[in-house]
């Protein structure tokens, strides 16, 4: 993901107590690069992991557990004029094998962004709501001893709201800070993860698992780890493939669930690419480019048990028809 930060006229920035370490200071703010805004501060270090996962994310974890930092909070507060924010957080160098997540929080304690990986390095997207300040909080979900983490926070042109993400131009080229350093993505390239919620729709789960591990090996030679987020079963009355992609986003609030880069929904039906009759469709994503905002970062695929496909009366051939369906609609 790249994106280009805009500049920020006014900007406070206040952290909040949380027992892990933060400066006195609470960070470094102001302009950074070409005057735009930069906001970074450091977390840490933590002591014990904390795995335990609330709904929403963090929203009851406390700072500490018997003296020791389980829990991270930083408070940025953007100008007025700041339409979208990123926040990025990486594990400081030699706990790279950490696993922390990530959420925001607004001033009436909504969630607003959330990253939850298997990885140490997360980040969010979203958009401002007027909100007078932001709370970033950090859980050490699995982390080595004396861990801690690196954060930014920056602003952002990509336009996040309830219009199609497909209606965005081309992004601008720029990338997040070189200070940060996303593993693929603003570094040499290892690899990226790719978390995807299953919704099943008539499906088995062994089976939309089954498609899913074959999808991930056909992204595998690109350096991304295609995983499986959650699974969860579906409210789908609908044959109409648009249908059934806004039928799961009302079923999860307009954006994939915690932890997920996108909402697939596997179903059995027979999908019409419209009402009418419009024609027979094996898949459907919600938008080209969807995936760069929540609320477009869905899709819908055909799935049933592999058999051969006949080309010709004797002449058969083996499709993965479901795996390649999935594949082609991320």
């Amino acid at each position: 993901m790249r994106l280009l930060l805009i500049l920020a006229l006014s900007l406070g920035v206040a952290a909040c107590g949380s027992g892990s370490g933060v400066a006195d200071d609470g960070g470094t703010g102001g302009p950074g690069p070409g005057g735009k805004y930069l906001e970074a501060w450091e977390g840490g270090p933590f002591t014990a992991s904390n795995p335990l996962i609330n709904e929403p994310p963090l929203r009851a974890c406390e700072a500490s557990l018997s003296g020791m930092p389980v829990c991270d909070y930083y408070r940025i507060t953007p100008g007025a004029d700041v339409r979208n924010i990123v926040v990025t957080i990486k594990a400081k160098e030699g706990f790279e094998g950490d696993d922390y997540d990530l959420a925001v929080y607004d001033e009436n304690d909504m969630l607003v962004g959330a990253s939850a990986s298997s990885g140490s390095n997360e980040t969010t997207l979203f958009p401002t709501n007027g909100s007078a300040y932001y709370e970033v909080r950090v859980q050490p979900y699995t982390i080595s001893p004396d861990s801690g983490y690196s954060g930014v926070a920056t602003s952002s042109d990509t336009t996040i709201d309830n219009e199609p993400a497909c209606d965005i131009g081309l992004l601008s080229g720029e990338n997040f800070p070189d200070q940060l350093g996303i593993a693929g993505i603003t570094d040499d390239g290892r690899e990226v993860e790719l978390s995807v919620a299953v919704l099943l729709d008539g499906v088995d789960e062994a089976l939309a698992l089954q498609v899913m591990q074959r999808a991930a090996d056909a992204y595998s030679p690109l350096a991304i780890r295609l995983s499986v987020a959650g699974v969860m079963r579906a409210v789908i009355d609908s044959t109409e493939s648009g249908v059934i992609i806004q039928q799961a986003k009302d079923q999860t609030g307009g954006r994939p669930p915690f932890g997920a880069d996108i909402a697939a929904v596997f179903t059995n039906r027979e999908m019409q690419a419209g009402a009418g009759g419009a024609g027979t469709v094996l898949g459907q994503a919600d938008c080209i480019g969807g995936i760069r905002a929540p609320y477009n970062s869905y899709l819908v695929a055909t799935i049933e048990a592999e058999a051969p496909f006949e080309l010709i009366p004797g002449l058969a051939i083996d499709v993965e028809r479901g795996p390649e369906t999935m594949a082609h609609e991320i």
